[in-house]
């Protein structure tokens, strides 16, 4: 994950800049991921930004290995960690909301956990773990919170992790047709990380989850 220049402008390849785009049209937004806990809430009692330390005043890689040992067939362990973590990811929890999905991707030397996105100090979070049905079903709640089963917007747009493709593999064509509609054309793109407001509250930083726009007036 090391950062590079890799957005294309008439300027030339630029690092660290974004591109914001502002559109009048109505969108109603669904947000959803479809992993369910099995295990916790442990509490972060020491983070940095992305890199989760202690679980409970333990190494945060212990914890993490002990307890996914016990509900995964593979064995975790540094070399196997990415492969078997993409199927156990974090849930930052949130009072009366969905928790926001954190990905852990790598083994500190301090027996820490690197992960896509913050987890504050002081937060409480839970081990979760998905099957491919129930994440194709939260793909198709994303698009059904936009009302464009009943709405018919003129356009849809749907932002998947792209971790959530890695995990879903073949089935991934399964979560699109979920989203697909015969009369309304589909863009998107498989992203490390979506920002979407759930309507709700305020913008959130996600991971392994579907985010889906229906757009009127495009």
């Amino acid at each position: 994950m090391e950062q590079k220049p890799c957005l294309f402008t008439n300027d030339g390849v630029l690092e660290d800049s974004a591109v914001v785009a502002a559109v009048e049209s109505p969108m109603e937004i669904g947000v959803k991921h479809g992993w369910q806990e099995v295990a916790g809430p442990f509490r972060v009692t020491d983070s940095d930004g992305p890199t989760v330390h202690t679980l409970d005043g333990n190494p945060a890689f212990s914890v993490y290995k002990e307890t996914v040992n016990k509900h995964s067939s593979t064995r975790v362990t540094e070399e196997s960690f990415f492969e078997v973590a993409k199927g156990y990811p974090f849930g930052i929890a949130r009072i009366d909301g969905e928790q926001i999905v954190r990905d852990p991707f790598e083994v500190t030397d301090n027996d820490g956990l690197n992960c896509f996105g913050d987890v504050p100090e002081g937060e409480f979070v839970h081990i979760l773990e998905g099957q491919p049905e129930s994440l194709i079903q939260a793909a198709k709640q994303a698009k059904d919170d936009t009302g464009a089963e009943m709405g018919n917007p003129e356009g849809l747009f749907f932002f998947d992790c792209i971790s959530r493709v890695l995990y879903l593999e073949e089935n991934f064509e399964h979560e699109l047709e979920g989203v697909r509609t015969d009369e309304t054309p589909l863009v998107g793109a498989l992203t490390i990380g979506e920002i979407a407001n759930d309507g709700s509250g305020h913008l959130d930083y996600y991971n392994k989850t579907a985010v889906v726009g229906a757009v009127d007036n495009v």
